[in-house]
């Protein structure tokens, strides 16, 4: 099974930045045969 994530309106302030860091909420899992590895890894934003 594979975690999955959604991107949220939300950001929080993370130290040692000034970039606000992005806020995922977890929405379910999925089988592994059913995600191709692409989709192994968070998405670059």
């Amino acid at each position: 099974m594979v975690d999955i994530y959604e991107v949220t309106d939300e950001s929080v302030k993370l130290a040692g930045t000034d970039e606000g860091a992005i806020v995922y909420r977890f929405v379910g899992q999925e089988p592994i045969t059913d995600t191709t590895v692409t989709h192994l890894h968070m998405p670059a934003t």
